[in-house]
Protein backbone atom coordinates (compact mmCIF):
# COMPACT_ATOMS: atom_id res chain seq x y z
CA UNK A 1 0.00 0.00 0.00
CA UNK A 2 1.58 3.42 -0.75
CA UNK A 3 1.39 6.34 1.17
CA UNK A 4 -1.08 8.12 -0.26
CA UNK A 5 -3.20 5.23 -0.38
CA UNK A 6 -2.42 4.83 3.42
CA UNK A 7 -3.55 8.48 4.11
CA UNK A 8 -6.45 8.31 2.22
CA UNK A 9 -8.09 5.14 4.08
CA UNK A 10 -7.22 6.89 7.91
CA UNK A 11 -8.80 9.97 6.54
CA UNK A 12 -11.57 7.40 5.49
CA UNK A 13 -11.73 6.10 8.99
CA UNK A 14 -11.65 9.50 10.46
CA UNK A 15 -14.79 10.79 8.67
CA UNK A 16 -16.49 8.05 9.51
CA UNK A 17 -15.66 8.13 13.30
CA UNK A 18 -16.43 12.15 13.16
CA UNK A 19 -20.23 10.94 12.08
CA UNK A 20 -20.76 8.83 14.16
CA UNK A 21 -19.30 10.90 17.10
CA UNK A 22 -22.02 13.35 15.98
CA UNK A 23 -24.52 10.69 15.95
CA UNK A 24 -23.44 9.70 19.43
CA UNK A 25 -25.94 10.34 22.16
CA UNK A 26 -24.17 10.16 25.44
CA UNK A 27 -19.87 10.91 26.71
CA UNK A 28 -19.82 6.89 26.76
CA UNK A 29 -20.53 6.40 23.31
CA UNK A 30 -18.17 9.12 22.11
CA UNK A 31 -15.26 7.36 24.33
CA UNK A 32 -15.90 4.01 22.54
CA UNK A 33 -16.19 5.35 18.94
CA UNK A 34 -13.03 7.15 20.09
CA UNK A 35 -11.05 4.30 21.31
CA UNK A 36 -12.68 1.96 18.65
CA UNK A 37 -11.26 4.45 16.08
CA UNK A 38 -7.54 4.45 17.69
CA UNK A 39 -7.71 0.58 17.94
CA UNK A 40 -9.05 0.24 14.05
CA UNK A 41 -6.19 2.71 13.38
CA UNK A 42 -3.25 1.03 15.48
CA UNK A 43 -4.17 -2.47 13.37
CA UNK A 44 -4.10 -0.97 9.91
CA UNK A 45 -0.71 0.68 10.92
CA UNK A 46 0.71 -3.07 12.14
CA UNK A 47 -0.94 -4.37 8.72
CA UNK A 48 0.93 -2.14 6.81
CA UNK A 49 3.98 -2.55 9.09
CA UNK A 50 3.92 -6.52 8.33
CA UNK A 51 3.09 -5.76 4.30
CA UNK A 52 6.54 -3.83 3.91
CA UNK A 53 8.28 -6.32 6.18
CA UNK A 54 7.07 -9.39 3.99
CA UNK A 55 7.20 -7.35 0.59
CA UNK A 56 10.95 -7.26 1.52
CA UNK A 57 11.46 -10.55 2.07
CA UNK A 58 9.65 -11.50 -1.23
CA UNK A 59 6.12 -12.00 0.48
CA UNK A 60 2.56 -10.81 -0.22
CA UNK A 61 0.50 -11.18 3.25
CA UNK A 62 -2.74 -10.36 0.90
CA UNK A 63 -2.17 -13.70 -0.98
CA UNK A 64 -2.20 -15.47 2.85
CA UNK A 65 -5.04 -13.28 4.00
CA UNK A 66 -3.00 -12.06 7.29
CA UNK A 67 -4.33 -8.77 6.83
Amino acid sequence: MTDIEYAKAIQVKAMVANLEMNAALTTEQQAQIGQDFIADIVEFSACDSKQKALTSMKVDVRVGGLC
